[in-house]
């Protein structure tokens, strides 16, 4: 039996057992199987689309006040969304939306990849069904519907690339941070690169301008996490409630900053001087580059819940390839690690729970784990880039060596 077949197997299988579990344990007990904090009613980030149309539709402006919403929540969502205001959703759509958004991110996930192997079906499986992707699903987040979107983007770009692109700058507008995937665009020529990349760059700074009364009050509506979260803010913010002291926020956040910066540039420096990494399958190449720079540029961004770890799948293929073909297969294979331990946070903090100080230890590797995936993650993203592009790095790092002598 091949990878994909062996990938949609399991998720058969899973959705089958989850499905069992639903009948006889009950919806919140099959959660907590991931120690996952269960919200109620189901779905509840979903919610919020539905909860905010019917307040709209009541006369009000959601991201000010939201009385539709089951939690009362602000509408944190760039403006492209308020299109569904016009659909006359409402509250009784929520299931159904809710699931198939979920079997349409089931069914991407094994839909993108091209000739897997057996360690890429059970690596992929082992994040498919992680706390952090179970948790998007719990949520019935609309990270799901972006990740849809990117599959979509990845397949279209082999024959129509214009169509790709739109399908990218649509998830660019509903949710800003995939513009980072233009990485995927790196297959095209030196010239297309920069004509696609800074077009859609330009039209997403016009629509941010256009927008940005509401997009600033998004960002500012948007809970932040200081556990259960990756970025460079976030180990700041852990100490800020920790000590209740804004003070140290403000004194950490600037370090952490710029040790994600150093470190960015240190990895892609190595990168830009490795040996060529080999490359099977080109549709993989691609995937890595869309889920390793949503990964990064995410991170730089400073906070994100861990449901955002789904697009950590896109990468997988072509990580496991390199694992087991390439002479980074240290490298890639501990990149795998340190992606494992950060979506099963959740299940490792509760048995950690169990000895004192335990949690502590458990919010450490977790830490540690996310920094050192982001690292991974910018090396091989440099290191498996377009000759051209790893010149004009290489250059520039000697540029900045000749004029610091």
């Amino acid at each position: 039996m091949n990878g994909r077949n062996t990938l949609l197997l399991i998720i058969l299988l899973m959705l089958v057992l989850i499905g069992l579990s639903f009948r006889f344990q009950g919806y919140e007990n099959t959660w907590h199987i991931w120690n996952i904090p269960t919200l109620m009613p189901p779905f509840t980030d979903l919610r919020l689309l539905p909860g905010s149309a019917e307040s709209f539709r009541a006369g009000y402006d959601p991201i000010y006040k939201n009385p539709g919403d089951p939690l009362g929540r602000h509408f944190n969502y760039p403006y492209a969304w308020y299109f569904v205001f016009y659909t006359g959703i409402q509250q009784d759509d929520t299931i159904w939306i809710g699931a198939a958004l979920a079997l349409g991110y089931f069914f991407c996930v094994w839909l993108f990849p091209r000739r897997i192997g057996l360690l890429s079906a059970g690596l992929m499986a082992l994040v498919l069904f992680s706390p952090a992707s179970m948790l998007a699903v719990e949520r019935g987040n609309v990270d799901l519907f972006i990740f849809v979107l990117c599959t979509l983007t990845l397949l279209f770009m082999e024959r129509q690339t214009w169509l790709s692109t739109i399908i990218l700058m649509i998830a660019s507008f509903l949710k800003l941070f995939p513009i980072f995937g233009v990485a995927v665009f790196l297959r095209e020529s030196r010239s297309r690169f920069w004509i696609i990349s800074l077009s859609t760059f330009i039209v997403l700074l016009a629509y941010a301008g256009l927008t940005y009364p509401n997009i600033s009050a998004s960002f500012a509506y948007t809970e932040k996490g200081a556990e259960l979260s990756y970025g460079v803010n976030v180990v700041p913010l852990y100490f800020e409630r920790l000590f209740d002291s804004k003070q140290l926020f403000d004194l950490l956040t600037p370090i952490f900053s710029l040790t994600g910066l150093g470190l960015s540039l240190f990895a892609a420096y190595r990168g830009s001087k490795s040996a060529p990494l080999p490359v099977i399958e080109p549709r993989h190449i691609t995937a890595f580059r869309l889920g390793a720079m949503i990964y990064v540029g995410t991170f730089f961004i400073g906070n994100n819940w861990d449901y955002r770890l789904i697009f950590l799948l896109f990468t997988i293929p072509q990580l496991a390839e390199w694992a087991t073909e390439s002479s980074a297969r240290k490298s890639a294979a501990m990149t795998i690690t340190a992606m494992v331990v950060a979506c099963w946070y959740l299940v490792q903090s509760h048995l950690a729970g169990i000895t004192s100080g335990g949690q502590t230890i458990a919010y450490g590797i977790d830490q540690l784990s996310k920094w050192g995936l982001f690292a991974g993650l910018c090396y091989f993203f440099f290191a498996s880039a377009p000759d051209w592009l790893k010149i004009e790095v290489a250059k520039a790092f000697e540029f900045r060596k000749t004029k610091t002598a």
